[in-house]
Protein backbone atom coordinates (compact mmCIF):
# COMPACT_ATOMS: atom_id res chain seq x y z
CA UNK A 1 0.00 0.00 0.00
CA UNK A 2 1.32 3.67 -0.86
CA UNK A 3 1.99 6.00 1.41
CA UNK A 4 1.02 9.81 2.21
CA UNK A 5 3.19 11.71 3.81
CA UNK A 6 2.22 14.52 5.60
CA UNK A 7 4.40 17.49 7.31
CA UNK A 8 2.64 18.61 10.18
CA UNK A 9 4.58 21.37 11.26
CA UNK A 10 3.83 23.52 8.25
CA UNK A 11 1.67 26.42 7.99
CA UNK A 12 0.19 29.44 9.29
CA UNK A 13 -2.00 27.59 11.90
CA UNK A 14 0.24 24.29 12.00
CA UNK A 15 -0.22 21.91 13.42
CA UNK A 16 -3.66 22.20 14.85
CA UNK A 17 -4.77 22.78 11.46
CA UNK A 18 -3.26 19.99 9.66
CA UNK A 19 -3.89 17.34 12.09
CA UNK A 20 -7.43 18.87 11.56
CA UNK A 21 -7.07 18.12 7.91
CA UNK A 22 -5.53 14.62 8.60
CA UNK A 23 -8.65 13.74 10.85
CA UNK A 24 -11.05 14.72 8.22
CA UNK A 25 -9.18 12.99 5.43
CA UNK A 26 -8.84 9.73 7.30
CA UNK A 27 -12.29 7.71 6.43
CA UNK A 28 -11.76 8.90 2.26
CA UNK A 29 -7.96 7.74 2.19
CA UNK A 30 -6.96 4.76 0.25
CA UNK A 31 -3.20 4.95 1.13
CA UNK A 32 -1.80 4.90 4.28
CA UNK A 33 -1.12 8.59 6.19
CA UNK A 34 2.16 9.16 7.85
CA UNK A 35 2.36 12.33 9.72
CA UNK A 36 6.19 13.95 9.81
CA UNK A 37 6.98 16.37 12.40
CA UNK A 38 7.77 16.55 15.89
CA UNK A 39 6.56 13.38 17.92
CA UNK A 40 6.22 14.80 21.33
CA UNK A 41 3.86 18.14 19.54
CA UNK A 42 1.38 15.70 17.24
CA UNK A 43 0.83 13.19 20.43
CA UNK A 44 0.51 15.44 23.32
CA UNK A 45 -2.52 17.08 21.12
CA UNK A 46 -6.15 16.41 21.37
CA UNK A 47 -6.32 15.63 17.56
CA UNK A 48 -2.34 13.81 17.82
CA UNK A 49 -3.62 11.25 20.58
CA UNK A 50 -6.99 10.18 18.58
CA UNK A 51 -4.73 10.04 15.19
CA UNK A 52 -1.93 7.82 17.03
CA UNK A 53 -3.46 4.66 16.29
CA UNK A 54 -4.56 5.33 12.60
CA UNK A 55 -1.55 6.58 11.51
CA UNK A 56 2.45 6.13 11.44
CA UNK A 57 4.47 9.16 12.93
CA UNK A 58 7.68 10.18 11.73
CA UNK A 59 9.77 12.27 14.44
CA UNK A 60 11.24 15.33 12.72
CA UNK A 61 12.49 17.42 14.99
CA UNK A 62 14.08 20.12 13.31
CA UNK A 63 11.87 23.05 11.12
CA UNK A 64 12.73 25.02 8.85
CA UNK A 65 11.71 28.84 9.59
CA UNK A 66 10.84 31.07 6.43
CA UNK A 67 13.61 33.65 7.70
CA UNK A 68 16.45 30.70 7.33
CA UNK A 69 18.62 31.21 4.06
CA UNK A 70 18.79 28.82 1.95
CA UNK A 71 23.15 27.63 1.26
Amino acid sequence: MAKLYLDIMGGDHAPKALLQGAWNALPHLKHRLVLVGDEATIRKSRLGKRLASHVEIIHAPENIEMSDKVK
